[in-house]
This record gives C-alpha cells, structure tokens and sequence, in this order.
C-alpha cells in the first residue's frame, strides 16, 4: 500500500469517527434537553401547585 493512499484512508476514518462521534453527541444533547425540559415544567407547575 502506498503512504499517501494510507494516509487518505486513516485521514477518512478520522473524520468519519468525528462525524459519527458528532451524531451521537447530539443524538444525546437532544435527549437531555427533552430531559431537562420536562423535569423544568414538571418542577415550575409543582411551583405554581404549591403558591395555590
């Protein structure tokens, strides 16, 4: 194999790994935002249940 073909194949894998590292970072930061949202309402209607 030659040097430059390897370098062009490690150089894709690096940035396949980062694209798919990318996707299951925002695959997670959206679930935790759904998380974090959820538990905010449930916590500001507990708020407003307990000023009642």
């Amino acid at each position: 194999m030659l040097p430059e073909m390897k370098l062009r194949l490690y150089g894709g894998a690096i940035i396949f790994t980062r694209a798919f590292c990318i996707k299951i970072i925002l695959k997670f930061a959206v679930r935790y935002d759904k998380i974090n949202l959820t538990v905010r309402q449930t916590g500001f209607q507990g708020v407003i249940y307990g000023k009642i």
